[in-house]
């Protein structure tokens, strides 16, 4: 061997890396390599219809806006990528679905109706005849101008989400949950008894002096005072004779003329204890006695 040559072994012999170096660098060459093929293609490559995948984000996305490939179950322990068919076109949580007609999905997948609400046609709706509230929620009405079909003369109000007139609901009189009494009518939004009544105890009705035209519009016993026009009581609870100087009121079906007739059979028909007798048909003081204030015969 020539001096040059072994000159040249010699500096190879020095200067060549150790295996260690060499199995490291081709690693990061072919790491790199790998890294920029991935990135070319898009790392991690998806699958395609009918390839094995675990998850529906591992299929390549299908031609439907909303996505229609998923990740389908074919036996207990395998996943292939699958395509949802037309009737339900949607994937969705592992799964295929109509989003215009499904009420957990509706519109888009994870889109909830809430309360009576159902989907139509990708929208959560409220049964007809019920408006859809801010809180989600079907009511007859959600504010008062829901109400104006029933014109400004029912006086209308939306109260807890359904439409009534407080000019006469007697649930909602003059406002929302006025409730009037069992007996009582709501009229041009107040609570009233019936006429010839007013109010008495315990949240009832009673007779009363109400204001009347005429005696019909006083309780039985009662007669409506020409003078005041309001319900005056007779003298005694069934007597049929009225106060002097009054109306027929208390003359109940006996006719009157300045006093009522017909009142009586026999003395045993007039108000006992009085002094009245019977004459002709009429209660009446015996000659000589009148009346008193207290209906006494004096």
């Amino acid at each position: 061997m020539d001096e040059s040559r072994f000159d040249d072994i010699t500096r190879f012999m020095a200067d060549r890396p150790s295996r260690r170096k060499v199995l490291a660098a081709m690693a990061a060459a072919i790491s790199g390599s790998l890294a920029s093929f991935g990135t070319a293609l898009g790392a991690p490559r998806c699958k395609r219809v009918n390839q094995a995948r675990q998850t529906t984000a591992d299929c390549c996305p299908g031609p439907n806006a909303n996505g229609n490939v998923y990740c389908k179950q074919i036996s207990k322990k395998s996943k292939v990528c699958a395509t949802c068919p037309p009737e339900i076109p949607t994937a969705c949580n592992g799964g295929c679905i109509d989003t215009n007609d499904d009420s957990l999905n509706c519109g888009t997948c994870g889109t909830v109706c809430h309360g009576t609400t159902s989907c139509v046609n990708g929208s959560c709706q409220c049964p007809a005849g019920l408006n859809l509230c801010a809180d989600g929620s079907c009511k007859e009405c959600c504010g008062d101008t829901d109400c104006d079909y029933l014109g400004p003369g029912a006086n209308p109000k939306c109260c807890d989400g359904m439409c009534v007139s407080l000019r006469r609901d007697e649930n909602n009189c003059g406002a929302c949950g006025n409730v009037c009494w069992a007996d009582q009518s709501c009229v041009n939004d107040r609570c009233e008894c019936p006429t010839g009544q007013i109010p008495g105890p315990n949240e009832t009705c009673i007779c009363g002096p109400d204001t009347c035209g005429s005696d019909a519009g006083c309780c039985d016993n009662w007669f409506c005072n020409p003078d005041s026009r309001v319900c005056d009581q007779c003298r005694a609870s069934g007597e049929m004779a009225p106060i002097p100087g009054t109306s027929a009121g208390c003359c109940g079906n006996a006719a009157y003329d300045g006093i009522c007739v017909n009142q009586c059979a026999s003395t045993d028909d007039c108000q006992a204890g009085t002094g009245q007798v019977c004459d002709e048909g009429i209660c009446g003081c015996p000659f000589g006695t009148q009346i008193s204030a207290g209906g006494l015969c004096v």
